[in-house]
């Protein structure tokens, strides 16, 4: 499972990506944090790289902002990568950041406080306690307009073998995106979360954790149980008729 598209040394070691869904990136703050504003596109790129140091410039009351940032290997951070606002300079944070040891929401929303602001998949903190999530242009990521965005799909090498391409071709119809909403909504989550928009997957026929660092034991085996149980006890019956 993957939250970013491939680099190109990585297709060219015959890596293929198979795209399943985009998740929308909110931007978040602490419940208790004063500021209730609206921020734009740039003005976080400026917040993400330490040039806004101050709420104040935001608007806000006076005080200073303390970003806290995923990993770099973080596949929700790479993803701001490829946003033109972001590509205006170089890449990385400045001394405002606070840089997370683990890829980790429950993490980041601990640590926002009154004076943080952070990211994280929308559906990981939609309804959640704790935080509120900003508008940007005045938009919120529940608007299609709302632009920051994370790819989700999954990975496999070479020529997928037959349980790969059953698992893969399940995963891209609407049953299959039907039962990864399904498996989202039920899964479960730490106290205070309603939802979390996590996946993890299959590389080369084999269940891997996700890549984005908050994984567990893989859901989709048991999602492709349910219609084969389902199938073989459907079988075993009309063989029963038969006889009959």
């Amino acid at each position: 499972a993957i939250g970013r598209p491939l680099m190109p040394e990585e297709t060219a070691k015959g890596l293929s990506q198979v795209p399943i869904s985009r998740e929308k990136i909110a931007i978040v703050v602490g419940a208790d944090n004063p500021f209730t504003g609206n921020i734009t596109f740039e003005q976080f790129a400026k917040i993400f790289r330490g040039e806004i140091k101050d709420w104040s410039e935001l608007g806000g009351e006076p005080g200073p902002i303390r970003f806290v940032d995923r990993p770099e290997t973080s596949d929700t951070r790479l993803a701001f990568q490829r946003y033109p606002v972001f590509k205006k300079a170089p890449f990385k944070t400045g001394t405002t950041a606070q840089t997370m040891t683990d890829d980790n929401t429950d993490v980041m929303v601990k640590e926002l406080g009154k004076d943080g602001i952070g990211y994280a998949i929308a559906s990981q903190v939609l309804n959640r306690e704790g935080i509120r999530i900003l508008s940007m242009h005045k938009t919120l990521p529940s608007d299609p307009r709302y632009p920051f965005s994370q790819p989700r799909g999954y990975v496999y090498k070479g020529t997928p073998n037959a349980a790969v391409s059953s698992f893969l071709g399940f995963a891209t119809t609407p049953e299959g995106q039907e039962a990864v909403k399904t498996a989202e909504s039920t899964a479960m989550v730490s106290p205070g979360t309603t939802a979390t928009g996590n996946t993890t997957g299959a590389t080369g026929g084999a269940a891997a954790p996700a890549m984005s660092g908050e994984g567990g034991i893989p859901w989709w085996p048991l999602l492709l149980g349910i219609p084969l149980v389902g199938g073989l006890l459907l079988w075993a019956l009309k063989g029963r008729d038969k006889e009959e």
